[in-house]
């Protein structure tokens, strides 16, 4: 829902973003917006290009947002996806051992940290490595016994 709507707003601002550029082609021929001096000329400039860049600005905001909630609604998906197959997943598990590290992984799958669209992260925050080793010592001890 919250998608559409900045959709929207992002198609909307970039209509009067459009509007205003052609709007601003034919503002010096109307004649009590000419300049007459060099100081009214760098004024007028001035105050264009100010609105261009606020109008410029919430459209880029505006796609940000509809980016943001577009990348999280498909973060969201594939959770729910996930969740749904881990039924299947344990259930296909033979022994015990094999069902923790099944359950393991897929809980962090589904809750590690997910780049949200605002921000950018790396690969900081998963530790692949650390989660084999945490692993062994249950499967070797679930072995001897």
């Amino acid at each position: 829902m919250e998608t559409k709507k900045w959709r929207n707003y992002t198609f909307g601002s970039a209509a009067i973003l459009v509007a205003y550029g052609a709007a601003n082609l034919f503002s010096h021929k109307i004649s009590w917006l000419v300049p007459t001096n060099l100081w009214e000329s760098i004024q007028f400039t001035a105050g264009k290009l100010i609105i261009f860049f606020v109008l410029s600005y919430f459209l880029i905001l505006c796609a940000r947002n509809f980016l943001s909630h577009k990348h999280n609604a498909i973060i969201n998906r594939h959770r729910q996806h996930a969740l749904m197959t881990f039924k299947a997943l344990v259930e296909a598990a033979e022994r015990p051992e094999i069902s923790d590290i099944v359950l393991h992984h897929a809980a962090q799958c589904i809750y590690a940290p997910q780049e949200t669209g605002y921000i950018k992260a790396g690969d900081s925050g998963r530790a692949s490595n650390t989660s084999v080793i945490e692993m062994v010592p249950r499967t070797v001890i679930q072995a001897d016994q």
